[in-house]
Order: C-alpha cells, then structure tokens, then sequence
C-alpha cells in the first residue's frame, strides 16, 4: 500500500516538470520532455488515492499470478534462437551445435546472402544493404537476444522504444555490441516518469484494478529483481542510472529520449504527435520509423529515413 501512494504521489507531484535541453554528457545525448503543470494533476492524484484501496485485492493476485506468466513470456523468446529439444540432459559432452531456433535460421540465411546481396545493389548504382533494429517492449528482449547470440550482424541503427528489457541487457549486451561495430547508433526512447506511472488499462475505471504502464507492472509485480539492473530500461528512471556503464568513446553513438505530454511548448513533440502510453510507440500515426523520432532535439540527425514494410512513401 505504502508503495502504491508513493506511485501516486510521485505522479502527481513529479520533481521533473520542464523539458531538458538535449546537451551532451560526456558526448550522450538525452533529451526529457515537459509535463502540464495544471490543476488537472490534483485530481488525477485524489481519483488515484481514492481507487488505491480497491487496487489492494487485484494487487495481491496479479502478485500472485503474474510473475509465473511473465516467466513463461520469457522462455518463449529463448526458444526462438535455441529450443528446448536441444538442451535435454545427456550422460556424455556433445559437439558443437548452432543455435537452431526459428529466428536464429533466418539471421544466419540473411547473413549468408548480405554479402551477394551486398555486390548486386552496388553493380545497380545502389547503396549496400543497411540492417536496423526497431523493437518495441517485449520485442526489445528478443533484439538483446539476437544480439547476444549473433554479434557480427552489421547493424546501422539500434532503436528501443519502451523497453521492457532489462538494464542489465543494456550493459552486457548493447554496450559491447556498440564497441565492435563503429557505425552502430543506439536510441532508447521512454515515455515521461508521469505518464508510465499514470496509464490506466481501461480509462479512468481500470484505476480499480492498476495504474501503471506494462513497464510499471513487470517492475513491480511481474518480475523478481536482485538489483536495480533487472529493472526495465525502457523506464526513464530506471534507464538514465545505466548511462554510467557507457565507454566515453561511445557516448557519441548513444541517445535517449524520454517524450513529455506533447503540448506546444514540448521539445520532444515530434511533426505527427507524441507518444503519452506505452502502446503507442507502434502506432503507425507517430511515423515511429523517421529518424526525427527516435533523435533527441539538437542531437545530430541521421539524413535517411527508414519506410515502413509495404510503404513506399517514405
């Protein structure tokens, strides 16, 4: 209960009202945006208070339930690059095996054909192919995988939106793979520290059962945590503590963007809306996939723009 009011009240009363300008820390870019001031917040903070007491009971089941869930979530990503039918017991040491997972059969296929794929775009007057990873909440746990399991691919762009991996994944997964590729940027977006905390999954009556974004959630029902490090990276508070495991010859590559309410006045409001719900960051209305997205104001810009699968537009 006690947890749940300081979640409420740090809504409501947050210490991070104002836009940051994005400026460079040591060369990282990071860049918050601004949330409404008004009276508006006292009643989302009475309303929140109010509800708190109902939220008891479903708290106690989710609590009991979820992280059982979450955790089947979670093996099934791993089964994508290694299934379970390779890891069964034997009495005598095994050769080597590659990783046999669905996913992991389409990377090493994609791989194998790059570099002849490579040579016919260049004969065409084109440019070569360019790998980018966009993922959003659970699909970042899956690109820190692949990542993990298959560290040559060359990828141009690496763009976490509301990830619901761990920081952990950031440190000894992104980091690394930053330091092997030089031409590798990493974008982490988040949403603002009042909206994850405000989100309700069914409008201002699904305050009865949670308040919260999914991120909210996995932190404090559905995951069991050691260290702050298994905290999710996609939430602002969790993630800007991370930026100290960043070598200084990467902090140039690395930018985070945490998005405020998307009033006129906010720098991270982007020419087709703001993200101000978890959900959002894969609505094809915010143009998720232009790099004036993902790019804190001020921080260099890549030219090109990505397009999305059947859309020739962009």
């Amino acid at each position: 209960m006690y947890q749940d009011f300081a979640r409420e009240w740090t809504a409501a009363f947050p210490t991070k009202f104002d836009d940051v300008a994005t400026h460079p820390v040591d060369s990282l870019y990071y860049a918050r945006g601004g949330v409404n001031r008004g009276a508006s917040r006292y009643g989302r903070f009475l309303w929140g208070f109010v509800t708190m007491f109902f939220r008891a009971v479903p708290g106690v089941i989710i609590h009991a339930g979820g992280p059982g869930e979450w955790e089947s979530l979670k093996h099934s990503t791993q089964t994508m690059f290694q299934p379970d039918s390779s890891l069964l017991k034997t009495d005598v040491p095994v050769s080597y095996l590659e990783d046999s997972g669905a996913l992991s059969k389409f990377i090493h296929a994609l791989a194998a054909n790059a570099d002849t794929l490579d040579s016919l775009l260049v004969k065409d007057g084109r440019e070569p192919v360019a790998i980018h990873i966009l993922a959003h909440s659970m699909g970042t746990i899956i690109a820190s995988e692949l990542l993990r399991h298959d560290t040559h691919l060359p990828i141009t762009r690496i763009v976490f939106m509301a990830a619901a991996c761990r920081v952990h994944d950031f440190f000894d997964v992104i980091v690394p793979y930053l330091g092997r590729h030089p031409e590798t940027r990493f974008y982490n977006l988040m949403l603002h520290d009042v909206h994850d905390l405000h989100e309700s999954c069914a409008g201002p009556w699904g305050s009865f059962l949670f308040r919260g974004s999914l991120l909210t959630w996995i932190d404090d029902f559905l995951s069991t945590q050691q260290t702050p490090l298994d905290r999710t990276l996609g939430r602002n508070e969790n993630a800007l503590p991370a930026t100290r495991f960043v070598p200084n010859s990467l902090r140039s590559r690395v930018m985070f963007k945490t998005f405020g309410d998307g009033g006129p006045g906010d720098g991270t409001r982007t020419a087709h809306g703001t993200p101000v719900k978890h959900g959002d960051f894969s609505k094809p209305a915010l143009h998720f996939w232009e790099t004036s997205f993902w790019t804190p104001p001020g921080a260099p810009m890549l030219a090109d723009t990505l397009s999305p699968l059947g859309d020739h537009h962009h």
